[in-house]
């Protein structure tokens, strides 16, 4: 935080110092937001199934239902949850992620 002079602020500010202060948004300590499919999935068997889609997610917008079979994601193979988890930190709200899954066959209930 800074006041109108420039001085940085450390702790809190005076009274008098509070009023004249601005906070500088997009600091490099922020963390960044991260990205967001809106799939619940789980590894079965080298597998890895979708278990529950969030509802106006990503995820929903491009159709996937439970019982989805992730094949690939990025051009990589995916046999567990995990790899699909490292992907998606990889990427930023508003990127794209290409994808290569298995339609359910059945309900899975």
């Amino acid at each position: 935080i800074k006041n109108e002079a420039g001085k940085v602020l450390d702790g809190f500010a005076t009274v008098g110092e509070a009023k004249s202060t601005e906070i500088q948004i997009g600091m490099k300590s922020e963390k960044k937001q991260p990205a967001y499919l809106g799939l619940l999935v789980e590894g079965i068997d080298g597998k890895v199934v979708v278990e529950e889609v969030a509802v106006n997610s990503p995820a929903a917008e491009a159709n996937f239902v439970r019982g989805d079979v992730l094949l690939k994601a990025d051009k990589v193979d995916l046999k567990f949850q995990s790899e699909l988890t490292d992907l998606i930190t990889k990427h930023a709200p508003g990127d794209s992620l290409r994808s290569r899954h298995r339609k359910a066959t059945r309900n899975r209930s």
